[in-house]
């Protein structure tokens, strides 16, 4: 499918950052989802999309009471698009859980159709966790704070990617 025809169609998974943000208004919240099997880290733009913040983690229940917790989310916060995580392989292949997020992106677009870009998120949850050690100094293992706080650090990257223009650089935005 073209970016053409998916930018037509309001609700596409994107490619790319560019074409992504070509589908967008120019001012509007993102969200951001840290999918996982237990809980959902969730943070939002500022409507420039100049900062992301961290939104309450979404400890999951079942697929229809999550799909619906985030459609009314998407409402509530007015929000234009979604940016989730796809947690690829350090070489950059696919993941089990990385059909797991495509299944569930599949899922929530058919909930709720919005322009989508699935962002690479390698190596997010890792920084996360050094930032948390560094500053307390304890082993942190992935505990349920640090959810919201991967999807943050996804949502400020892909903004200041955009910003900076560093496209090019960013091949690893993928479509299903």
């Amino acid at each position: 499918m073209s970016d053409e025809t998916a930018c037509e169609r309001s609700s596409c998974v994107y490619e790319n950052l560019e074409s992504f943000f070509a589908c967008l208004p120019s001012r509007g919240v993102l969200l951001a989802l840290d999918f996982g099997t237990r809980r959902i880290g969730m943070a939002a733009s500022t409507t420039e999309r100049r900062l992301a913040v961290a939104l309450p983690i979404l400890t999951r229940k079942n697929l229809r009471t999550d799909l619906d917790v985030l459609r009314r989310l998407f409402v509530e916060r007015e929000a234009v698009g979604w940016v989730v995580g796809l947690p690829l392989s350090l070489s950059g292949k696919e993941s089990a859980m990385s059909v797991e997020v495509r299944r569930f992106v599949e899922k929530l677009l058919t909930k709720n159709p919005q322009p989508l870009l699935l962002f690479d998120e390698r190596l997010t949850s890792a920084l996360v966790e050094r930032a948390a050690r560094e500053a307390t100094g304890k082993d942190v293992k992935r505990k349920k704070n640090l959810d919201s706080q991967a999807a943050t650090l996804l949502l400020q990257n892909c903004l200041e990617r955009f910003r900076n223009k560093d496209v090019d650089n960013f091949p690893h935005c993928k479509t299903f």
